[in-house]
């Protein structure tokens, strides 16, 4: 499966998309909530290249960006590469918005922060909730998305270069300038 060349992202905007629908009563003027509980991850990534470059990414989206294929996306703003740690998870049939996660130096992880678990087409992406400070080596993550599958005992937590298995929801428009080309990549998690 392609990667996503990382180093060429010049802007990235990200979102969690909930299939949660809210409406407000006509009697009482209420809101009513259903979360039906499907959530996944949608980017637009900004490229900007010229000459040969931007030629040899054009040509990528229209081989892999073309919605038929899935690649992995490693967005270099959330990754942290002086992380070493070998985090794993910490006991099978874990489920939800919570992951008992073992492997942790002195350093925790702060809300905001990114993880992943997964290779392939069957990577997916976690966003830290609430900061966690390891235990004896252990931390018990919060994060959204929930769970998609339940982590095997020992799988690899990923928190230097967390990665997501993505597939485009749009053809790739080309603005073309003199001698400079301009990309907006929509993507969604290829679920």
């Amino acid at each position: 499966m392609p990667d996503f060349p990382k180093t060429i992202i010049t802007g990235v905007t990200r979102q969690l998309a909930s299939a949660v629908t809210s409406t407000q009563s006509p009697f009482t003027l209420g809101r009513q909530v259903q979360d039906w509980g499907g959530e996944l991850w949608q980017f637009k990534i900004d490229v900007v290249l010229r000459g040969k470059n931007a030629r040899a990414f054009e040509a990528f989206t229209n081989a892999i960006l073309n919605k038929r294929k899935i690649f992995t996306l490693r967005d270099a703003l959330i990754c942290n590469s002086s992380r070493t740690e070998a985090i794993t998870v910490n006991g099978a049939g874990q489920s939800g918005n919570q992951l008992v996660t073992s492997g942790w130096g002195a350093a925790g992880i702060a809300a905001g922060d990114f993880f992943s678990i997964g290779t392939g087409d069957e990577a997916r992406l976690y966003q830290i909730t609430e900061d966690c400070i390891p235990v004896a080596g252990d931390c018990t993550l919060k994060f959204v998305p929930r769970l998609r599958s339940m982590p095997s005992e020992g799988e690899a937590v990923e928190i230097a270069y967390p990665q997501v298995a993505m597939r485009a929801i749009e053809d790739v428009p080309t603005s073309i300038a003199v001698g400079v080309m301009r990309f907006t990549v929509s993507v969604a998690e290829a679920v």
